[in-house]
């Protein structure tokens, strides 16, 4: 739970703070923030990956728990990032539900998934190592 907690936070701050915007092809939107921003955000959830599995200590246990915890994070995200419309609190919520999973998907897939992974394979490797 706390991983993919806090792969949802680190996921939720770049996109709030404007470096994990969808892109249209047609907008400036990626530019507005510093490109460190994005390296932040690559390293937070590649130390973040590599801890939590260097704690498993299992290869299978932190296999199936990076597949679980990158699910609970999307799922976390996208219910954030669609509240408001599933309070009444926006005008047209079906705008915010169809937005909220783009969003999901250009803030975890495909570079994201592909660190997170990566970090997991790492910690497994230090894990066996420094047992």
């Amino acid at each position: 739970m706390g991983w993919g907690t806090c792969l949802a936070a680190f996921t939720l701050q770049a996109i709030f703070q404007g470096s994990l915007l969808p892109s249209t092809g047609l907008s400036q939107a990626g530019n507005i923030t510093s490109p460190y921003a994005t390296h932040i955000f690559y390293i937070g959830i590649f130390s973040t990956s590599v801890v939590a599995s260097i704690l498993l200590e299992d290869a299978g246990r932190a296999i199936i728990s990076f597949f679980a915890t990158y699910l609970l994070a999307d799922v976390i995200i996208y219910f954030v990032l669609a509240l408001p419309g599933y309070v009444g609190s926006f005008q047209y919520p079906q705008v915010l539900f169809k937005s909220s999973t783009a969003f999901v998907l250009a803030g975890t897939f495909p570079v994201p998934l592909l660190v997170e992974l990566v970090a997991t394979i790492t910690g497994i490797a230090l894990a066996e190592r420094l047992s």
